[in-house]
C-alpha cells in the first residue's frame, strides 16, 4: 500500500515568532498538500472560495471569514481563483507572552463575519505586520499588542459558545481539555477526569455537553480517533505500533475501536487519507 508523509513546517529559525503574509504568497509551506505546522495560523479571507481540510474535515472557504489552524492539525487549503487576504502565523510561546489560554483558542476553527466586522479584524492583522520589526525599540511590543487584541476579539466573537457557558463552566471545560490533551493516549478512564477536576461526573458531563453537544466519553473517543487518523496518515508506524503507543490492549482491540467509531477498518481509513 502507498504511504504518505505529512510534513511539519516551522517558523523561520532566526528568532521570528510572528509572520504575516498575503494568502497568495509563495513560501516553504505548500498549503495545497496535506501538511502540519508547529505554530498557529490565523487565515483571514477578504475574498474567498474553494475549500480546505482541517483535521480531515472539509470546510468551505468563504469571504469575510477567519479560520484558525492550531499546531499539529492536519491542513490542506485549495483556495479559488481571486481569493485574497492575509495569514498571521505566530508561535505557541506568543500565547504565553500574551497570557491567552491556548485551550480557549484551540476550540475555534471558523468565524464568519459581516464585511464591516471583518474589516476590524483585517486592519488589526495589518497593524501586526506593520510593527513586526525591530527598527524602533517599541515595535515588538506594539506588534504583540495588536496580535493580542486580534486574538481576544476572535475569542469574544465566538458568541455561540460564550452564550452556552458560564465563566465557571468555561474554566472547567478549559481544564478538562488540557487534561484530555495530556492524557488521552494513556488514560481514558472517566474516573480519572472526575478526580483530576474534582467534579462529579454528572456535572462534568453536562458542562461538556453544553459546550460540544457530546458526552465526556464521546469527546475522549473523538480526540483518540483524530490521533489515530493523524498517525495513519503519517505513514511511519505500523498499526501494531499505533495501538501500542495509544495504549490499546491489542491490535485487535484497536481495530474494534476504529471499526465501531467509523464503520471502517484502519486500512480503509488510511487508503481514504492517501487519496485526499
Amino acid at each position: 500500500m502507498d504511504e504518505i508523509n505529512i510534513p511539519l513546517y516551522h517558523l523561520p529559525n532566526d528568532g521570528v515568532d510572528i509572520v504575516v503574509k498575503t494568502i497568495d504568497h509563495l513560501n516553504n509551506c505548500d498549503c495545497s498538500t496535506l501538511h502540519r505546522h508547529n505554530y498557529y495560523e490565523l487565515i483571514l479571507f477578504e475574498q474567498g472560495s474553494g475549500e480546505q481540510l482541517i483535521d480531515f474535515k472539509k470546510h468551505e472557504i468563504t469571504s469575510n471569514t477567519i479560520y484558525l489552524i492550531s499546531p499539529n492539525q492536519v491542513h490542506l487549503m485549495d483556495q479559488g481563483k481571486g481569493s485574497n487576504g492575509v495569514i498571521v502565523r505566530f508561535s505557541i510561546d506568543c500565547l504565553a507572552t500574551l497570557s491567552i489560554d491556548p485551550y480557549v483558542l484551540n476550540d475555534i476553527w471558523q468565524l464568519e463575519l459581516s464585511r464591516e466586522r471583518f474589516k476590524e479584524f483585517y486592519d488589526l492583522a495589518i497593524n501586526v505586520d506593520l510593527h513586526n520589526d525591530y527598527s524602533l525599540p517599541a515595535n515588538r511590543q506594539i506588534s504583540l499588542h495588536y496580535l493580542s487584541i486580534l486574538l481576544l476579539k476572535v475569542i469574544n466573537s465566538d458568541v455561540d459558545d460564550l452564550k452556552r457557558l458560564s465563566s465557571e463552566d468555561t474554566e472547567v471545560f478549559s481544564r478538562f481539555s488540557s487534561f484530555l490533551e495530556d492524557n488521552f493516549r494513556t488514560n481514558r478512564a472517566i474516573k480519572a477526569y472526575e478526580e483530576f477536576l474534582d467534579i462529579p461526573y454528572k456535572k462534568l458531563n453536562a458542562i461538556v455537553k453544553r459546550k460540544t453537544g457530546k458526552t465526556v466519553l464521546q469527546v475522549i473517543h473523538d480526540r483518540l480517533l483524530l490521533e489515530i487518523k493523524r498517525m495513519l496518515a503519517h505513514g511511519k508506524l505500523s498499526q501494531k505500533e499505533i495501538s501500542y503507543q495509544l495504549n490499546f490492549d491489542s491490535t485487535a482491540t484497536f481495530h474494534q475501536f476504529v471499526k465501531k467509531q467509523t464503520s471502517c477498518t484502519p486500512n480503509e481509513i488510511k487508503q481514504r487519507l492517501i487519496t485526499i
